[in-house]
């Protein structure tokens, strides 16, 4: 593990808790969820078959998203 400066980009970090495991796989479930509620909006999104929705949501969410963990 590295250690961070107590100032990045103007930001002191020096008091900010450090993000769990846990912490990172509930951030990724939420943004996923709020990724699926936002494509619910384009339209013809819901006229798709599920195979192609669910498709096109894996294809959208960032690399970091897609990286597997077993406690995920």
């Amino acid at each position: 593990m590295f250690q961070l400066s107590s100032s990045v980009a103007g930001v002191d970090v020096a008091h900010k808790k450090t993000a769990s495991l846990d912490d990172i796989c509930e951030s990724m479930k939420q943004q996923l969820l709020i990724l699926v509620e936002w494509a619910k909006y384009i339209p013809s999104f819901s006229e798709l078959p599920l195979d192609d929705q669910v498709s096109s949501i894996h294809q959208t969410r960032p690399a970091w998203q897609r990286v597997r963990t077993r406690h995920c």
